[in-house]
């Protein structure tokens, strides 16, 4: 089944291929297609130019004044002609430069920042680096994703990385592009007290199902948003192996990947309105432990070819505001144990949208395939294509939601365990789009 080939696919990337063995030197030699939708813009990306010749090198031969002792920041633009310091005059021409200033600073010197220049809109500047690792209080920010590109990377265990954040470290305003090889854009590593924050980052390209764009395995949190475009690639868009929690917050773009969010371990805290649409399989897979209570407010999950939002292995949903429509199967939620679903209530209504004018989910909205006895989750304030919605309990030999009858109806339920003939939801004040 699906599912099965995308745990075989996907539980195979261990930590262990992704820790970091040390800054490598080795580099290596995807474009997002157009999104149209209600959140942030996925635009053609266009062609990767190394342009921008720098003016007449005997222009300007006025000498370079070095760094202060401790520099806030730190600049580079590879069209330099001058000696490299790191100012604004004379910046490196290398981010693996200013990469290696800032770590050979005293510890305790305070946060640093790496500004790196960009070429114009439609023709960005290409930095070709080893493996990057962004320590503690260190920040990379470019001119935008539009106008930086970095390719390149290095050896990080048994695979291929390019940029490695450590905690306390954030990134903003590039574009990580793997070329279509197999190699891991962008690994996180938080620590308990300290987490690392990304947004503005567009991250495209990588081969293969076992390549993820976005790597995080760590015991603290992460940040990702506003405005990542996390798209078109072989992998998941952001594969969580460990985490304390993940928040996502504002529009951002989780498109065209195998999966686009795909939790492993960790919390997952999704708020604005994000998009994982048009994936290979499931647009929001959580699958971690019993008793992690994710929150999704404000996801848009269309056109995925499997499952807009897939929660097995135990774990919690809350879900509010939603759009999970023209997928095969819209919400499969498997009641583990003491996990709750919580989809709505009186004085929180979910105003979640799971089918509209011509784009209902092919199979189902909701799909419920093991229930607890008595048990009735809140659902109310969302909207279907009838109401009370049209349902129908799943029958003996419907052993997952992917087996299911090819007629639509808004719910598929596992009647038996759950001891009724009706849907084991509270559907009070739904609604009909």
């Amino acid at each position: 089944m699906r599912y099965a080939v995308l745990a075989a696919a996907l539980l195979g990337c261990s930590s262990s291929e992704f820790a970091v063995a040390g800054e490598g030197t080795e580099t290596d030699t995807g474009t997002a297609a157009t999104d149209t939708g209600s959140v942030a813009v996925d635009s053609d990306s266009p062609p990767l130019v190394d342009s921008g010749s720098p003016a007449d090198a005997n222009a300007d031969v006025a000498p370079c004044a070095p760094l202060p002792m401790n520099p806030p920041t730190v600049y580079v633009d590879k069209r330099t002609t001058k000696a490299a310091k790191g100012t604004s005059e004379c910046p490196f021409a290398t981010i693996k430069e200013a990469v290696a200033f800032v770590a050979s600073l005293p510890s305790g010197s305070g946060k640093h920042t790496i500004r790196v220049a960009g070429g114009a809109a439609g023709a960005p500047l290409v930095y070709d680096e080893p493996m990057l690792v962004l320590k503690w209080q260190m920040s990379l920010v470019g001119d935008g994703q539009d106008r930086v590109t970095i390719t390149g990377g290095g050896t990080c265990g048994d695979g291929q990385c390019m940029v490695v954040m450590e905690g306390g470290s954030t990134l903003e305003g590039v574009k990580l592009d793997a070329k279509g090889l197999a190699k891991v854009p962008l690994a996180l590593g938080p620590t308990a007290l300290t987490g690392v924050t990304v947004k503005a980052t567009g991250v495209v390209g990588t081969k293969d199902e076992k390549s993820p764009a976005i790597y995080v395995d760590g015991v603290g949190a992460a940040e990702l948003g506003p405005d990542m475009r996390v798209t078109d690639n072989g992998g998941p868009g952001v594969l969580v192996k460990n985490i304390f929690s993940l928040k996502i917050n504002g529009a951002n773009l989780f498109n065209r990947n195998l999966v686009g969010i795909y939790m492993q371990g960790g919390r997952l805290d999704l708020s604005g309105a994000t998009e994982a649409s048009k994936n290979r399989t499931i647009g929001v897979a959580l699958l971690a432990p019993e008793k992690t209570a994710h929150v999704l407010d404000g996801l848009i999950a269309v056109e995925n070819a499997s499952t807009g939002v897939y929660v097995d292995g135990g774990a919690s949903l809350k879900l509010r505001r939603a759009r999970i429509t023209r997928n095969d199967i819209g919400l499969m939620f498997r009641f583990v144990g003491t996990n709750e679903l919580d989809l709505g209530t009186l004085l929180d209504p979910g105003n979640n949208v799971f089918v509209g004018p011509a784009e209902p989910n092919k199979r189902a909205g909701i799909c419920l395939p093991a229930m607890r006895a008595a048990t009735t989750a809140p659902a109310r304030g969302n909207f279907f294509s009838a109401c009370p919605p049209t349902s129908a309990s799943m029958l003996e030999d419907v052993k997952a939601c992917d087996t299911l009858p090819s007629a639509y109806k808004d719910i598929y339920y596992a009647a038996a365990a759950a001891g009724g003939e009706t849907p084991p939801l509270d559907l009070t004040n739904c609604g009909v789009k």
